[in-house]
Order: C-alpha cells, then structure tokens, then sequence
C-alpha cells in the first residue's frame, strides 16, 4: 500500500511540473537585467535567442534586434523550457518581488509570452533572491548568470 501512495504521489509530482516546465502555449520570454553598469534584454523562443536591448550608459543605446548563435540559445532554452509555474499566472495581480529600490542591487526582468491572446506577464524581480517567493529563486538566479555569461560572450567578441 505504501509503495502504491508513493508511486502516485510521484506520478502526479512529475506531471504536474512537466506541465508547468513545457507549457506548450509559451511564445517566448523576454529577460534581462538593469542595473547601474548595464540594461540589457534578450528574447529567447522555441527557435532563436535575440538581443533585443543594451544600454551600457554611454550615449547610445542599440536598440537593434541582434540574432544570437545557436550555442547561446542552446545555453538559455531554460529560460523558456523551465518556466515556475508562478511565473505563467502571477502577472494578472502581481508585478514585482522583493525590494527593488532597497540597494544597488540589480533587477532581474522576465516577461512572458504566449501565443494566445492572454496579456503578457511581466515582472522585475529583485536579485537578492532571499526577498522573493522560494519556488522562483533559482529560476532568478540563473536568468542572471544567463544574462551575465551573454554579456561575457558579446565583451569578448570585442
């Protein structure tokens, strides 16, 4: 009997973040970061990565839609195959986390997509992750180091 329960409560686990991690009516995610140094964004879709943004303080803002390589939408496909399920409903009441004028902290941007005719869900979130709700912390954390190792590839192209 115990192995039985188990085995259903794994079932239904796995499903249910299935379900939430391959939502099959995502468009694409918007995501990015602004802070004091840098504002920049990317879309990335089932098909392509773009560089949709940067601003590096100086005087001009490249504002071109920039097609990234294959490599780069291959490492940040996580950013729209492994959505939190709190991330694709939260935006009808909720579009911030955390406390995003506390320091100088950057904020984390995600913007979510769909290919129906719900409203797009957009957020800033602060990257102090201890400030935000458990289940999307690592999800925050890795757009960052995405977004950071993307800068990195664009410095070195340089």
């Amino acid at each position: 009997m115990r192995s039985c329960l188990l085995t259903l409560i794994c079932t239904i686990t796995l499903t249910a973040t299935l379900f939430a991690q391959s939502s099959p009516d995502v468009a694409g995610v918007k995501f990015g970061v602004l802070s004091e140094g840098i504002r920049v964004t990317y879309r990335v879709t089932p098909d392509a990565l773009e560089r949709n943004w940067l601003d590096t303080g100086n005087r001009k803002i490249d504002s071109s839609v920039v097609k990234l390589s294959a490599a780069q939408w291959q490492r940040s496909r996580f950013v729209i195959d492994s959505i939190p399920s709190l991330l694709l409903t939260a935006g009808a009441t909720t579009h911030s986390w955390g406390c995003l004028s506390c320091r100088d902290q950057p904020v984390i941007l995600v913007e979510v997509a769909f290919t129906d005719k719900r409203r797009v869900m957009s957020y800033r979130i602060d990257s102090d992750t201890s400030r935000i709700p458990e289940v999307i912390r690592r999800y925050v954390s890795n757009v960052e180091n995405a977004v950071t190792q993307l800068i990195n590839d664009s410095n070195k192209k340089k």
